[in-house]
Parts: C-alpha cells; sequence; structure tokens
C-alpha cells in the first residue's frame, strides 16, 4: 500500500484532494472555535465596582452598551421575591441595556411543579403574570402550591384550566426546569437568590445599591 502523500496516478489524486481540504476545513474551524471562545476572561473585573466574584471556567456574555442579568429564584424563597419585586425599578432605570432573566432553581422537591408552572406560563406569553401571582400566593397568602392551586392561578390569568393540568401532569415542562437546575448546579449555587452578570460575576448581594454598581460598571467596559 503506497504512503499518503506518495506519488500516484491521476486516477487517485481526488480522493487525496477531498483529504485534504476536509484537514483545512477542521483547522479552520478549530482557529473559529478559539477566536470565539476566546472571550472567556475578556470581562474585565478589575473595573467592576460591587460585591461578586468571578466564577472560574465561565465564558463571558458581555456585549458593549449591555448588561445580562440572571436570577436563579425559588417561589418559596422569600428573598427570592423580594428581588422580584424590585426588579421594576433597574428595568426602568436601564430599559433595553438590562436584559433580565428569571432562571428557576428548586432548593427542594416541592418546589419543582411551581417552577414546571411558570415554564408553561412562559410558552403561553404570561410568564411574568404567573411569576407575580406563584410569589404573591406563597408570601402574601400563604397558600400551599399544590396542582388544584396552580391550575387555579393558570385559569385567573386566562389560561385554560383543563390544559394546563394535563400539562403539569405530563410533566411536560420538567425537561425545562431539569435544564435550569443544572445550570444553576455548574455555577455551584448554594442559596437563592444568587445573581450572574455577562455569564461570569456572580452575587448573593441583591441589594439594590450593589446590584447598580455592578451593572453601571460593565456598561462602561467597551
Amino acid at each position: 500500500m503506497p504512503l499518503i502523500g506518495s506519488r500516484r496516478g491521476k486516477e487517485e489524486k481526488h480522493p487525496w484532494n477531498w483529504a485534504l481540504g476536509a484537514a483545512v476545513l477542521i483547522l479552520l474551524g478549530a482557529t473559529l472555535y478559539v477566536l470565539l471562545t476566546s472571550r472567556t476572561d475578556s470581562l474585565d473585573t478589575g473595573a467592576i465596582a460591587g460585591d461578586f466574584s468571578k466564577y472560574p471556567g465561565k465564558p463571558s456574555t458581555h456585549q458593549a452598551g449591555r448588561v445580562e442579568m440572571v436570577i436563579f429564584f425559588d417561589f418559596y424563597c422569600p428573598h427570592c421575591y423580594t428581588l422580584h419585586k424590585e426588579l421594576p425599578g433597574p428595568r426602568a432605570t436601564y430599559g433595553d441595556q438590562l436584559i433580565v432573566r428569571e432562571v428557576g432553581y428548586p432548593l427542594r422537591e416541592s418546589s419543582i411543579p411551581p417552577l414546571e408552572a411558570y415554564e408553561l406560563a412562559k410558552d403561553a406569553g404570561k410568564g411574568e403574570a404567573m411569576a407575580d401571582a406563584l410569589f404573591r400566593a406563597v408570601h402574601d397568602e400563604g397558600r400551599v402550591l399544590d396542582e388544584a392551586r396552580l391550575v387555579d392561578i393558570a385559569k385567573g390569568l386566562g389560561m385554560d384550566g383543563a390544559r394546563f393540568r394535563e400539562d403539569l401532569r405530563s410533566r411536560k415542562a420538567l425537561a425545562k426546569v431539569r435544564a435550569n437546575t443544572a445550570l444553576g448546579d455548574s455555577y455551584a449555587l448554594r442559596q437563592t437568590p444568587t445573581v450572574v452578570f455577562d455569564g461570569q460575576l456572580v452575587t448573593t448581594n441583591y441589594g439594590p445599591s450593589n446590584l447598580g454598581r455592578i451593572i453601571d460598571s460593565i456598561l462602561k467596559i467597551k
């Protein structure tokens, strides 16, 4: 068998050219991957004020002129409710510059069904209203979020109660809750609320002044 790269007949040149082309494409793809993922340490934490820590090994999602704020929460967590009620403030202050994502992170097994209900409501375009209603039911009304209560809340938001009950029982949204839990676990979460900025900066200090300092600092980074 001739060695690769040895001289072959004319009819055998095309297979070698295809192999060479494939190798070049693989090399280009690897180079592009390195370039795209080289932003892991692009967020200059030395220029950022506030109480936070930088989580190692996480890529930065930073883009100039915007801040991504991911909030890991549990509906049974009173501190999460406090932060949720305060969100209209920074949203009004920063507008489109602030992207807020509230991600359910169950601290106990009983936390999972309400988070499934939240995901179902998000799919129906009623996520924010469902979150408000679930937080109020627990912390203002002292309710237990069992299936009957979840269905009643969904119906109160104008959703089809029978379909909602069916989706809850079939665990239609469980995969999303599990994926969100895995995301939180990847940050080694120990409590809620935990706030992550631009994929890297982690804080459990959710006070408005601390969050404001962090957001203002990140917005100054080009």
